[in-house]
């Protein structure tokens, strides 16, 4: 049985169709819907489009604003199902994601994790063609420790696409307070590090990104890249120092700031993070 929490902030014009995706689902395999909210001036807004809706949802009101990982988190510190999917607010589930996620927690109960591809609508159209979807039934099985693997063919999953096999991981694994951007991207290759992990390669849902989305916006905050650097090396320790992993990591890094400074306009100073990056994971050469 799944958990669908989801974590709110502020209103976006997309939720209402979030809320209707649910309603397609197969309900025999919900145990329960929960929305967390931050106490915003949007509570009100929220919570009337909720009670339009006629799924059954467990609503908590924050006493003050968590923050977004807090909020992450109790998600999976709540959750009393065997899987939990974290469904953002402005992302849409498809009919057939829970059933194809169950058959392949049957094949497989020792994963820790289940994801999908994803469809995108509104990303910036020059990067659009690298970011189609795929068409396909097959699956990605990355066993414990195969870290390399993961971050060459894959690296980030959706977050909304993230079941979470709490049967194994429960609230050993959280999202990290050391970041605040891009939590997610360290947790993967932490839970990966000691458990197997799939990922479904045909998109089973759909992600939004428009005017709402603050995605490219943390591109310009100051710590934005020290962060994005910090979680690399972590990544470069969860296996086990292996030069393939930091090679792969460190060969990417000068295109990711030119797209960063592309999207964003920011000028970035490749030289010094370059050598920030050897400097943290202590590597000289």
């Amino acid at each position: 049985m799944f958990t669908i929490s989801i974590p709110i902030y502020k209103y976006k014009k997309v939720f209402p169709q979030t809320l209707k995706a649910l309603e397609k689902l197969d309900q025999n395999l919900i145990q329960e819907i929960n929305c967390y909210i931050e106490p915003t001036e949007d509570v009100e807004l929220i919570l009337s489009k909720i009670h339009n809706t006629s799924l059954n949802i467990n609503i908590f009101l924050n006493d003050s604003v968590k923050g977004m990982v807090n909020n992450w988190n109790q998600c999976i510190q709540n959750c009393s199902s065997d899987y939990l999917i974290i469904n953002h607010d402005d992302d849409i589930l498809l009919p057939g994601i829970l059933d194809k996620y169950r058959k392949i927690d049957n094949e497989y109960p020792e994963i820790a994790l289940i994801s999908s591809e994803q469809k995108i609508k509104g990303y910036p159209i020059k990067n659009f063609i690298k970011s189609l979807f795929y068409f396909k039934d097959s699956i990605n099985y990355y066993d414990k420790g195969e870290i390399s693997k993961f971050i060459q063919n894959d690296f980030t999953l959706p977050c909304s696409s993230v079941a979470f096999n709490l049967k194994l991981l429960k609230d050993n694994y959280l999202f990290s307070n050391s970041y605040s951007y891009s939590a997610d991207e360290e947790l993967w290759p932490r839970i990966l590090k000691n458990f197997p992990i799939v990922k479904v390669k045909s998109p089973l849902i759909i992600r939004t990104l428009n005017d709402e989305n603050h995605e490219f916006d943390t591109w310009n905050e100051p710590d934005f890249i020290k962060q994005y650097l910090l979680i690399r090396k972590d990544i470069f320790i969860y296996s086990n120092r292996n030069m393939d992993v930091f090679n792969y990591l460190y060969n990417k890094l000068t295109p990711t700031f030119k797209h960063i400074e592309d999207i964003s306009g920011i000028n970035i100073n490749y030289s010094k993070w370059l050598n920030y990056f050897k400097k943290i994971c202590n590597i000289k050469f």
